[in-house]
């Protein structure tokens, strides 16, 4: 109910906004990429009293509308197919000079055309450079903190799933009959190499270990070889988990050329698993990865800990 009144809030606010900003989520980069700068370009909109709004028609996690296919609407969807073309983080698609040249022109005009909307692309830096320790006052909303806290509340205030989507999450969720308390763990594998380090497993373990007595961990990874090893080096812990044997790493490229259907069920998956790691009693995991990232702003402070950057950050 806090969370509804706080959207109720939030939306009379920001319809009279101006001028108006259009964020291209599920343009680029992968969901939690997407969807944290989404929440990050929020509290810069709000702040500088920018009416949000966003454009998913084209989302690289759509199956059929976009944002709706997953969540509930919390603000307009706007804007026509010119947003798939020229609502971007940068300008960088062609190699060929020629083509790189005619795209940034083509770009420009876009956004010059439409002087009252603004793009991705404008605001990128700024919504990515906000002080995370500088004190945020939305009186008009009833919000009062610290960067990670306001992100924290518009995180509750989106992450609200329809029926469907809430229906196979907790499908999911209940298929695993997890403790009341255990760990969360956020192990990569994959291309996350291009991100950062990947971490040894063993790290996590100690991390964990000298933070608490459980011994009972929901891991969130995209390849099954590390449950393997967490069950065959770590006998007395019991891992949990909702990847399959058959997940061997998560490639970003590949996974962008499947099929809907299994976008679909693969994202639904990974909504479930984030769902368990924000209930965890504590989160070990590494906040240069976005998954990481948002958990440390979707949970207490006291609460997450990671194992390559010692303070929760934009990056």
């Amino acid at each position: 109910m806090q969370e509804h009144n706080l959207l109720s809030k939030y939306q009379q606010e920001n319809k009279t906004f101006s001028p108006r900003f259009v964020y291209h989520i599920g343009a680029e980069s992968g969901f939690f990429s997407e969807y944290n700068n989404m929440i990050l370009a929020m509290v810069y909109c709000f702040q500088h009293k920018m009416k949000f709004s966003i454009y998913s028609k084209d989302a690289n996690f759509k199956y059929d509308k976009g944002w709706d296919d997953y969540f509930i609407p919390f603000c307009d969807e706007y804007g026509g197919f010119l947003h798939s073309l020229f609502n971007r983080r940068t300008n960088d698609r062609f190699k060929n000079n020629t083509l790189k040249k005619l795209d940034i022109a083509l770009t420009y005009l876009f956004r010059k055309s439409n002087l009252r909307i603004l793009t991705t692309y404008d605001l990128w830096d700024y919504i990515r450079s906000q002080k995370i320790s500088a004190p945020y006052r939305f009186s008009s909303i009833g919000l009062i903190g610290d960067l990670r806290y306001i992100c924290q509340q518009f995180i509750n205030m989106t992450w609200n799933y329809n029926e469907e989507s809430k229906s196979t999450i907790r499908q999911l969720i209940d298929s695993i009959d997890l403790p009341a308390d255990y760990i969360g763990f956020h192990i990569r594998g994959g291309d996350k190499f291009t991100e950062a380090k990947i971490q040894e497993i063993n790290v996590y373990i100690r991390k964990a270990e000298s933070l608490s007595n459980l011994k009972e961990a929901f891991v969130l990874t995209d390849d099954y070889t590390i449950i393997e090893s967490l069950r065959k080096n770590y006998p007395m812990w019991t891992f949990y988990t909702l990847c399959q044997p058959d997940e061997r790493g998560y490639y970003h490229n590949q996974f962008k050329k499947e099929s809907p259907t299994v976008k679909k069920s693969r994202y639904l998956k990974l909504f479930a698993s984030m769902d368990l790691l924000s209930n965890s009693s504590l989160f070990v995991g590494t906040f240069s990865s976005n998954p990481g990232m948002y958990l440390g702003m979707r949970m207490n402070p006291e609460k997450t800990y990671s194992i390559d950057i010692p303070n929760w950050q934009i990056w």
